[in-house]
């Protein structure tokens, strides 16, 4: 059995791997993020939820540029996280002035379409909870500069090991939104339904 990296309680090592992997996954092998030296310009839709908030920590640990959007109530922890510049969605023409993204992992629309104009001539929209419009725009990416790409997360103990070891070297936490006893299963997922979340949700049994 894996041991929890040095310095996580079980909980915190519980909430890695499903979404620390799908990060990992969906910067390194459907948006060819490099593991080491990376220069591309990254934009983190979603910043602070669970996906998210494991993007920006990737991609700011491998030299990416990292850009995240959330609310403002959220936006001195994305920073925190390492975030270069965070973006509150919610105010008027939000991306105005910023420079082409190289990649957009999206963690919470689904759709490329409001993204693929924030895009390099070669950039990359992944999403991890794609909606139909990233299967149809998908389809034409031997057409086309920009892609579009799915993340299916795939179990790796491999991948596990790189997360364990960015968190031994102090570059990826999990950001714990709250704790529920086994038998607060409803409210939990009350809470998880309430698209206010910041980091994971952990259940103690």
């Amino acid at each position: 059995m894996a041991k929890a990296p040095a310095g996580m309680d079980p909980g915190e090592a519980a909430a890695l791997p499903l979404a620390g992997i799908t990060a990992l996954q969906g910067l390194r092998d459907r948006a060819g993020l490099p593991l080491e030296g990376a220069r591309e310009r990254v934009l983190v839709v979603g910043a602070s939820g669970g996906v998210g908030h494991f993007g920006v920590q990737i991609a700011r640990a491998v030299g990416a540029t990292v850009v995240g959007v959330c609310s403002e109530r959220n936006a001195a922890l994305v920073s925190s996280l390492g975030a270069h510049e965070v973006i509150d969605y919610k105010k008027p023409d939000p991306y105005r002035g910023q420079a082409p993204f190289d990649i957009v992992l999206d963690c919470v629309e689904g759709s490329p379409f409001p993204w693929i104009a924030l895009l390099g001539s070669r950039g990359r929209y992944v999403s991890p909870m794609p909606g139909p419009g990233v299967f149809l725009r998908s389809m034409i990416n031997p057409l086309t500069g920009k892609k579009v790409h799915t993340v299916m997360l795939k179990s790796s103990a491999a991948d596990l090991r790189v997360l364990d070891h960015l968190v031994e070297a102090g570059k990826l936490r999990v950001v714990i939104d709250s704790r529920y006893p086994l038998t607060d299963l409803r409210a939990a997922w009350e809470r998880s339904m309430s698209g206010r979340t910041a980091g994971k949700i952990v259940i103690d049994v």
